[in-house]
């Protein structure tokens, strides 16, 4: 990676690490931190793309990666700032090479069910990197809060 995942003198809004075994688990990660970022009013398009892509994330490493086996872990460290999502997701699974699956939108994949779960995640979030042989995703998305309201004078 080019730079650590902590960056210490750096004001966070939220850090966190979970350890999941399930989709449903999976399922509340997600939806606490889609509920974390709209307390902290980030606009809705980066809202949908930070759920959107640790979605597929999850749901890459929960059953691809660990093959939904519940004795196995994924890893989901988490920090939100003022202006960056970054997550970092990893599973115990045996990896892969993300640039041997095909692409969904050529012809001939079309109909075949791996790659879209990539694809989203590279559209959604600015960076995404592969490591550990492919069990660990590090993801960041610039974010912007939402706009103060003006206040009216008279």
């Amino acid at each position: 990676m080019s730079r650590p995942f902590l960056i210490e003198d750096e004001p966070f809004l939220l850090s966190s690490v979970m350890r999941l075994h399930t989709m449903e688990q999976a399922t509340k990660q997600r939806q606490r931190i889609a509920g974390v970022l709209e307390a902290f009013e980030f606009q809705e398009p980066d809202r949908f793309a930070v759920q959107m892509a640790i979605e597929e994330a999850l749901v890459n490493a929960v059953k691809h990666g660990n093959g939904c086996d519940p004795t196995k872990v994924v890893t989901f460290r988490c920090r939100i700032t003022p202006a960056l999502f970054r997550v970092e997701i990893t599973d115990q699974g045996s990896g892969f090479v993300p640039n041997e699956v095909p692409d969904p939108r050529d012809e001939g994949n079309i109909e075949l069910p791996c790659g879209r779960g990539l694809m989203l995640m590279r559209h959604y979030m600015d960076t995404v990197e592969y490591s550990e042989g492919g069990t660990q995703v590090t993801m960041e998305r610039k974010l912007t809060l939402a706009p103060e309201p003006e206040l009216m004078t008279a």
